[in-house]
């Protein structure tokens, strides 16, 4: 089995975790725990990472370091009841693990042909969201230009789906034939990809259903691109 597994067990069991009540706390279902802990030849996932790697270190009290590497300190057992006073707590995921970076999510304040925009901080399941520092440096991506915002709606399912974290690059905001950004779009905000066709650029969704969710032209300042979606964390289990 992989060691990374076999480390989540040790210390969700350490933490005196069943797995229903691991899952609750990270927030996924009872079977996909079990599969983070399941071998990939029977059946189980490679790997874990971004949001839900995070949620797993802190909810397990552990450096993310340690969980996928081995890297530092092992957790403690599981504390019989007279003997809690004696056990140090283990640090859990805070903001200073060089292993992630924690972008700020927020609510987009638009107004209609204004190409700024206004944010106000969101708390839903933390006030950010954690993104691995190795992964900005392969993007060569600025955190200071990076924000985190709550998808909306269905429009863009499957890509994106209600409830899901998408990572927002302001400093890319040139548009780009197939690729997805973030629009003021007559004072809205929205999530869609644009698409260049017949000499013209068009906000398009992802979901099938193109009856419903036409596509819709976006042209001078009734269509401002806010910046580039380059990551995305699933939120939906």
């Amino acid at each position: 089995m992989e060691e990374w597994k076999l480390r989540l067990k040790q210390a969700r069991e350490a933490k005196g975790l069943s797995k229903s009540d691991f899952a609750k706390a990270v927030r996924i279902s009872p079977p996909t725990a079990t599969d983070w802990e399941k071998s990939v030849a029977d059946g189980g996932i490679k790997e874990i990472s971004g949001v839900r790697l995070a949620k797993a270190c802190e909810v397990l009290g552990v450096d993310s370091a340690w969980l996928l590497h081995g890297k530092g300190e092992t957790p403690a057992p599981a504390p019989s009841p007279d003997r809690i006073e004696e056990i140090k707590p283990v640090r859990g995921l805070h903001e200073s693990d060089p292993a992630f970076v924690h972008i700020p999510k927020v609510r987009l304040l638009v107004s209609a042909g204004v190409s700024g925009f206004g944010v106000e901080p969101e708390a839903y399941d933390g006030a950010t969201a954690p993104v691995p520092a190795d992964w900005l440096r392969r993007r060569q991506l600025r955190p200071d230009r990076l924000i985190a915002i709550r998808v909306r709606g269905q429009s863009m399912e499957p890509t994106f789906y209600q409830g899901d974290t998408v990572i927002i690059n302001q400093d890319d905001a040139s548009p780009v034939d197939g690729a997805v950004f973030v629009i003021n779009y007559e004072g809205e905000d929205v999530i869609k990809r644009l698409v260049r066709d017949a000499g013209s650029w068009w906000l398009v969704s992802d979901n099938p259903n193109q009856q419903h969710y036409s596509r819709k032209l976006c042209k001078g300042a009734e269509c401002i691109i806010l910046g580039r979606v380059v990551r995305s964390e699933r939120e939906h289990y």
